[in-house]
């Protein structure tokens, strides 16, 4: 998290400056329950009899900033052109993945907004800049100094301006994939989804409740973003109560869990189970980037002002939560990269019952130990896109965000069309699940 240590250095006067606020305005932004509520695409009902060949497939996106971002749109239309997006009945996000969950949720029906050119475009802006940018107009200081308007907020105005247009869930259009995004609950410190069911248990609607806020939330690191307030309105007390949420790393970095709960808790506990369950995990992980190998101390100028340690002890608790998630999935961590197409038993108790495939689109697998026959451009681009830092920007040394985008790109198309062998038996796993018009196998 070097990127963020240093916008905390830069800011920790103006942190310190601010106080408790004032006036109770911007607290939250959902609204409490009423007949008129409209169902939204994020709800976790699914039913098997309206999946496609009778065949659960769902998308899991990880953490990541912009290089999540970037990388999970890339992925996307990489599935796309095979053939395989269209099958997919469930998306996952967390963190920077969610910024492409939900633009997807938003616009992947309309063939201008859902360009590949166009997303480039939009993904590769300087989110942080701008965020930093707003801090110091003069109606945003007035707000955060004197009402409960944060950083997190000035962050939800930056995404609407590029790619939201203050869309609400009740405008995600009816059809395709169910968009689910994560992020952690301060309240309870469990996982909280973006969902009809969860904000159900506020006695809240979602139709309603703006997409930006909930993308917010599950890209709020802390330390550098504000927590995000909802209202509970099922508590009888005449006092407010409220839930807040950050990101959504520390219950789960890759979006695999909600996925995993579905299947558990619904779709394979329904009379009618389903005839098979294809999951594409899309990790932008940074392979291989630790701290303190040749450093003699760890400290940068940063960390005269601000230390920037419990920064760092969090990214090694996310390293190896997604470890433990990628176990769940059934992958050892030797496996990671060397093995990333394998079937796992849904139910860890039932080894000889249904199962699940499992295709890990991984920078890890960029490697040429991992993968042996890895193209020469490969490890190239695999250095490139392990260095690009977790901000809402993409940022690299020696590198242009335009730059980055290439070999975000690349990375996918490599992964996704030249790793032949993991393509070619999704492909066959699909066209044996009746899925046999995909143009996925190729050459």
């Amino acid at each position: 998290m070097t990127g963020v240590s240093q916008l905390l250095a830069a800011v920790a006067l103006a942190l310190a400056l601010a106080g408790c606020s004032v006036i109770p305005l911007y607290t939250r932004a959902n609204q409490r329950l009423t007949d008129d509520a409209k169902p939204t695409r994020a709800t976790r009902d699914i039913a098997v009899r309206e999946l496609p060949n009778g065949v659960f497939v769902g998308v899991a996106i990880s953490g990541g900033g912009s290089r999540a971002a970037g990388f999970s749109t890339a992925i996307l239309f990489e599935l796309e052109e095979l053939g395989f997006l269209r099958t997919v009945a469930a998306i996952s996000s967390v963190s920077g993945g969610s910024l492409t969950a939900a633009y997807y949720g938003l616009f992947g029906h309309d063939s201008e907004r859902w360009k590949r050119e166009r997303v480039r475009a939009l993904f590769q802006k300087d989110f942080q800049t701008r965020w930093i940018f707003r801090w110091f107009l003069p109606h945003n200081m007035l707000r955060y100094w004197l009402t409960d308007f944060d950083r997190s907020d000035i962050m939800k105005g930056v995404f609407d301006d590029i790619l939201f247009e203050k869309k609400t869930f009740g405008d995600m259009p009816a059809g395709g994939p169910k968009i689910l995004i994560n992020a952690t609950s301060l309240t309870t410190g469990r996982q909280f989804r973006f969902t009809d069911q969860d904000f159900k248990t506020l006695q809240s609607r979602l139709d309603t409740y703006p997409i930006s806020h909930a993308v917010m939330a599950s890209g709020a690191f802390p330390g550098a973003f504000n927590n995000v307030t909802l209202q509970n309105y099922s508590t009888q007390s005449g006092r407010p109560h409220y839930i807040h949420l950050f990101d959504g790393g520390p219950a789960d970095n890759l979006g695999i869990k909600t996925l995993l709960r579905l299947l558990r808790e619904q779709i394979y506990t329904a009379s009618d189970s389903p005839r098979g369950c294809f999951l594409f995990v899309v990790d932008a992980y940074p392979f291989e980037r630790g701290k303190g190998v040749v450093e003699r101390d760890t400290r940068s100028f940063s960390d005269f002002i601000l230390d920037d340690n419990v920064l760092d002890s969090s990214d090694v608790l996310l390293t190896l939560r997604r470890e433990d998630m990628l176990h769940e999935v059934g992958f050892s961590v030797k496996d990671i990269g060397s093995k990333p197409y394998h079937e796992f038993a849904i139910f860890p108790d039932r080894p000889d019952g249904p199962r699940c495939a499992v295709w890990h689109l991984t920078f890890q697998r960029l490697v040429r130990r991992f993968w042996p026959s890895l193209p020469p451009s490969g490890e190239k681009v695999g250095k490139v896109v392990n260095e690009i830092s977790t901000q809402y920007r993409l940022k690299a040394p020696g590198y242009t965000a335009h730059a980055l985008q290439d070999a975000l790109d690349e990375a996918a198309r490599l992964l996704v069309r030249e790793d032949v062998e993991n393509r070619r038996k999704a492909c066959a796993w699909f066209h044996n699940h009746g899925f046999t018009d995909l143009p996925c196998a190729g050459p």
